[in-house]
């Protein structure tokens, strides 16, 4: 009997130092994880706004590029509108020129036909 009192005197002793030091590192280190987990959650949570941040400013990049794509479009229009019309201006003053001398031409044979009949 002595020695079964003994064999659960050993098996409380176990019990108390080595299983409970055990359980007590166990929970110890599951409130360590649960720090940690709530310190990457805090981070992920961090991470996701930066995320956000990033992406809602890279739209703006976007909408800014697309705004200056269209204006230099409107603007490489324009100036090959105004060298459309700068053409046909130079063309109409060819024009006016060629006019203009034909009828200096006129002008001067007609002077020259009417000093035929000049009194002197």
């Amino acid at each position: 009997m002595n020695e079964l009192a003994a064999e659960a005197q050993n098996l409380l002793t176990f019990v108390n130092e080595i299983t409970l030091e055990g359980f007590t590192n166990l929970v110890n280190t599951s409130g360590d994880y649960l720090h940690s987990s709530e310190r990457i959650a805090e981070m992920m949570e961090h991470f996701s706004e930066l995320s956000s941040q990033i992406q809602a400013n890279i739209d703006q990049i976007r909408m800014s590029t697309d705004n200056v794509n269209r204006a230099v479009e409107n603007a490489a229009n324009g100036v090959t509108e105004t060298a459309e019309k700068s053409v046909a201006m130079s063309d109409n003053m060819t024009r006016i020129d060629e006019e203009a001398l034909a009828s200096s031409e006129i002008s001067n044979d007609l002077k020259a036909e009417v000093g035929k009949f000049k009194l002197e």
